[in-house]
């Protein structure tokens, strides 16, 4: 099976537009670059490489740096490359959804649907 690249492409307004969400990712769990190049086995200017868009990366290394980082490979990905991307909040709505008996979840699915389609009343 061919090896699926991604190109992180490389945006001219880094700041404003990062090519990924690898930095992101990596600062919430407070690492360095060091710390999460040890994790997954490579050196320091690979992750930063990676982080700037400067480096293509192979799906199996995204998964590594998803498994490390506690996160999707989705998650990893900027927002114009996922348009499906996780809201901040997702994550501790999946884990209290993940502890949820079946009957739990039924009423979770239910009061979500109704939410989602939830229209509130124009204000005179």
């Amino acid at each position: 099976m061919a090896a699926i690249i991604v190109q992180f492409i490389n945006m001219t307004d880094k700041l404003d537009n990062p090519p990924n969400r690898i930095r992101e990712w990596r600062n919430r769990r407070g690492w360095t670059q060091g710390v999460l190049a040890e994790k997954i086995g490579v050196d320091t200017v690979h992750i930063s490489n990676m982080e700037r868009g400067n480096r293509e990366t192979n799906l199996s290394r995204l998964r590594q740096l998803a498994a490390a980082l506690g996160c999707s490979v989705a998650d990893l990905l900027a927002p114009q490359d996922n348009p499906f991307g996780t809201d901040p909040d997702a994550p501790q709505i999946l884990e209290s959804l993940s502890c949820m008996g079946p009957e739990a979840r039924k009423v979770f699915k239910g009061v979500a649907e109704n939410l989602t389609s939830y229209q509130p009343a124009p204000s005179i």
